[in-house]
């Protein structure tokens, strides 16, 4: 049987690393490299088996050229390069590979192809406190072979890669605040998000290596503030903001209508006190596998009214409250709870209740966690209940609580000695509903654009067995309702490096 390599790199958004990394699935001109007509060789599935001369040897090009720093530290799935030349010696045990500076890059394994054109490496990207953002260390990479001879022979790549750096999470920061991404993330403490009176942007936090937060994360409203990603709540005589949100009561002659509460999961309830004044509750919105954060916004609640006094305040929808790492996630809680609605000035009407917000874990590796709470907001008076938020959980292992989604995730090893690899994937007991592609470099999709749709058992296991092309792949697998790779939330990858 022919010696093969399949190395695994999870990218979960946001850089080169371990599971989904929208941002870099190459679209001719993004942050991985740009393809010219120089690199179709390779794009092409070279698996006839060569005589090397190992004298010749030289090294063309590598993929991807940007790495994000820490992927691979704490155990967290390594990053995945693949070398591009010609006369590599496929016993690996007479070939090395360095790098310059040293510190930039730690080789994990390596295998050759049999066409003597390819070597797959797996790496590992130490946590450099003093590499900070905007700022990339170039690497020279430098191949060494036993010549056949008795000696050796050598052949360098200047700027094969650049190692991007990124900043370490250790502190409490507002949604607003957030880096794309981090090499790591690790409070000792609470991690808090304060509502705002105006809409913020979602508390995204993604780590090339793992997330450790020993206290609880807060993501919640405040009455008619919301949690961070969240609708506000409606001011009186005023309608909630977010898909879902609750409409207005409206004046009239003595009580005044209810806001009305604003809908997620289910839709929310109408206010009630002044028959056609009282305020609709907002529809169902979104899908249980938030596919896309668009539609799966938390809203508020409607402000309550009268045409004698001011109405009630509207609650807010919950925060947006992302985790996700390549390697573990550990935390105490996570907690987004909609906002309470406010009694409005005799006889006026209440306002509606916000929605719980959302909770979305991602890790290419074990997830701890204590209570997830995305309850709705409480409802006061005559104004409209509201509804729960959503929670969904993409984990290679670990215990995963019950009523919440399970979105597929990679569980396969790193490294696979076979043509047509078994991959091997996590996910919601019975489902048949998510769609696994393959991309190579350039982002065009492998075996004739086949896609694959796998099928999870009772246990959640599911494996797929798709055809790769020799180099770099990317696969990618997509939840229900997402279409679009390039939508992180609805996508998890891992980048494969194939050496048959």
């Amino acid at each position: 049987m022919r010696d093969t390599l399949l190395v695994g790199t999870a990218v979960l958004s946001a850089g080169c690393s371990v599971f989904f990394n929208p941002d870099n699935i190459h679209k001719g001109d993004g942050p991985i490299g740009i393809i010219d007509a120089n690199d179709d060789a390779l794009l092409q599935d070279s698996q006839v088996i060569g005589i090397a001369d190992p004298t010749m040897i030289r090294v063309e090009s590598a993929y991807p050229t940007l790495l994000d720093e820490g992927t691979g530290a704490y155990a967290s799935r390594p990053a995945i390069v693949a070398l591009h030349g010609d006369n590599f010696v496929k016993e690996t045990a007479n070939l090395s590979v360095t790098f310059t500076p040293s510190t930039a890059a730690t080789l994990i394994d390596l295998k050759v192809s049999s066409d003597h054109k390819y070597v797959v490496l797996a790496l590992s990207v130490p946590i450099d406190t003093t590499c900070a953002p905007p700022n990339a260390i170039p690497v020279m990479v430098t191949v060494t072979q036993d010549d056949g001879m008795g000696g050796t022979a050598t052949a360098h790549l200047t700027d094969a890669f650049s190692v991007h750096c990124l900043n370490e999470l250790t502190a409490n920061v507002e949604s607003g605040l957030l880096d794309a991404k981090y090499s790591t993330i690790d409070l000792a403490a609470a991690l808090t998000f304060t509502p705002q009176a105006v809409a913020t942007r979602a508390a995204i936090l993604r780590s090339a290596s793992h997330i450790v937060i020993a206290g609880a994360v807060t993501a919640s409203a405040a009455g008619a503030s919301p949690g961070p990603g969240g609708g506000i709540g409606g001011a009186a005589n005023a309608p909630g903001t977010g898909p879902g949100h609750g409409q207005k009561g409206l004046g009239g002659v003595g009580s005044g209508g209810g806001g009305g509460g604003a809908g997620f999961v289910i839709a929310g309830k109408a206010g009630t006190g002044n028959g056609a004044g009282d305020g609709l509750g907002g529809v169902a919105t979104g899908d249980p596998w938030l596919a896309s954060y668009v539609t799966n916004q938390p809203s508020g609640g409607g402000g309550g009214q009268s045409s004698t006094s001011v109405g009630g305040l509207g609650g807010a929808g919950g925060g947006m409250i992302e985790l996700t790492a390549s390697g573990d996630i550990s935390v105490a809680a996570v907690t987004a709870t909609g906002g309470n609605s406010t009694a409005g000035t005799a006889p006026a009407g209440a306002g509606g209740a916000g929605t719980g917000g959302v909770i979305l874990l991602r890790t290419g590796g074990t997830i701890t966690t204590g209570v997830l709470g995305v309850v709705t907001g409480a409802t006061i008076g005559n104004g409209g209940a509201s509804s729960n938020g959503r929670i969904r959980i993409d984990a290679a292992a670990g215990t995963i609580q019950d009523a919440v989604t399970i979105g597929p995730m990679f569980s396969n090893a790193l490294v696979v000695a076979t043509e047509y690899p078994v991959v091997s994937l996590r996910g919601m007991p019975g489902d048949q509903t998510s769609t696994l592609l393959v991309l190579d470099r350039s982002g065009n999709l492998v075996d004739n654009g086949h896609l694959y749709h796998p099928i999870f058992d009772n246990s959640g296991a599911a494996q797929i067995t798709p055809v790769l092309k020799v180099g770099f792949n990317r696969i990618c697998v997509l939840v229900a309702g997402n279409v679009d790779p390039s939508i992180a939330e609805g996508t998890n990858c891992i980048d494969l490096g194939y050496a048959p």
